[in-house]
């Protein structure tokens, strides 16, 4: 097997995203203080609820003899939390490039105005290029 280009680099990681999105539980997901699913006591954990309030992920907040942590009630869930933090970043400069790539595309020029257009788009072909360098 060959070595992998940037592009074959580039579409596995949205590959993975995408199967980290397709594992997860679906739905919107909300964050509240306080659990409804579970008893009043003296300590409130915050948590992140599904779309019919089943919870995802609840919070310890540390009190008593437990440490912080949080407690996810899926695998997956917990995958793509995790993740959360290098994904979006890594989705908003690839939506970015996107942008400024369709932005630099529009309609061919000729003439004298080709030049003109090349000019206008540089700004557009270092973003893409730039986006492109950033990939795993």
């Amino acid at each position: 097997m060959g070595m992998k280009t940037r592009s074959d680099a580039m579409t596995d990681r949205l590959q993975e995203i995408r199967d980290r999105v397709a594992k997860a539980t679906p739905g919107e997901w909300e964050w509240r203080f306080e659990n409804p699913t579970t008893q009043r006591s003296a300590y409130h954990h915050p948590s992140l609820l599904g779309p019919h309030n089943e919870p995802i992920c609840t919070a310890n907040d540390g009190l008593g003899i437990d440490s912080e942590y949080a407690v996810c009630n899926s695998e997956h869930d917990a995958d793509l939390i995790a993740h959360a933090r290098q994904d979006i970043p890594y989705l908003l400069r690839r939506l970015e490039a996107a942008e400024e790539l369709v932005n630099w595309v529009g309609p061919p020029s000729v003439g004298e105005n080709a030049e003109q257009h090349w000019l206008e788009n540089q700004a557009a072909r270092n973003a893409w290029e730039k986006a492109k360098e950033d990939a795993p």
